[in-house]
C-alpha cells in the first residue's frame, strides 16, 4: 500500500519495457489517488500505443491537470495533432519545449504540427533543432523529408528518403508506410 514504493515499480516496468505490469501498478495507484500524473500518463500511453485514443487523451489531460510536464504536454500534443487538432496541439507542443528546450522529441513534434498548420519555415527550423539535439531518430528526418517535399526542395527530399530507405527497418510501420509514399511521389527506387 506504500505510494512511494508503487511509484517506483510503475518506473522500473517501464524502464524494462514490461507493459502488461506497468499497467496493473499504474491502475493500482490510479485507485487510490485518480489524479496521480505519472500513473495516468503512463496509462494513457498505454492506451494510446492500443489506439485508444479517447481513453489516452482522458488520461494525458488528467495527467497534465496535477502535473505539467514536458513529455506530457508532448504526448498529448502527439495525440491531438494525429486527430487533426493543430491549434490545441500547438499550443501544448510550444509549452513543452519551453517547459524543457533540450528534448528533441518535442521539437519534432512541433515541427510535425507546424508544417500541418502550413508553417514551413517555422517547421524547418524545429525539426533542424530537433536534429541538432538528437541526430540518430530516423523519424525525424523523414517528418523532414516530407517538409522538403512540401517546399518543393526535391532533390533534398531524394537525398533524405535515399538515406531512409537503408534505415527502414528503424521506422515504426506507419512511418515504413509514409517513407514508401515519399519513395513513390519523389520517384526513388
Amino acid at each position: 500500500g506504500n505510494m512511494e514504493v508503487r511509484e517506483t515499480l510503475l518506473r522500473l516496468d517501464v524502464l524494462q519495457g514490461k507493459a502488461d505490469l506497468a499497467e496493473t501498478h499504474a491502475k493500482l495507484i490510479l485507485r487510490n489517488q485518480p489524479d496521480h500524473a505519472l500513473a495516468n500518463h503512463i496509462l494513457g500511453s498505454l492506451q494510446y500505443r492500443r489506439g485508444e485514443y479517447d481513453l489516452a487523451e482522458d488520461s494525458y489531460r488528467r495527467s497534465l491537470g496535477k502535473q505539467r510536464t514536458a513529455g506530457v504536454l508532448n504526448d498529448l500534443a502527439w495525440l491531438l495533432q494525429e486527430r487533426g487538432k493543430y491549434q490545441e496541439a500547438d499550443g501544448l507542443a510550444k509549452e513543452s519545449v519551453k517547459l524543457d528546450d533540450k528534448k528533441y522529441e518535442s521539437w519534432d513534434t512541433l515541427g510535425v504540427i507546424l508544417m500541418k498548420l502550413q508553417k514551413p519555415a517555422e517547421a524547418e527550423t524545429a525539426f533542424e533543432t530537433s536534429l541538432s539535439l538528437f541526430q540518430q531518430d530516423v523519424a525525424v528526418h523523414l517528418h523532414m523529408a516530407e517538409l522538403k517535399l512540401m517546399t518543393g526542395k526535391k532533390d533534398k527530399a531524394r537525398e533524405l528518403v535515399q538515406m531512409l530507405t537503408e534505415e527502414r527497418s528503424q521506422l515504426l510501420p506507419q512511418d515504413q508506410a509514409k517513407l514508401d509514399k515519399l519513395r513513390f511521389d519523389l520517384g526513388v527506387q
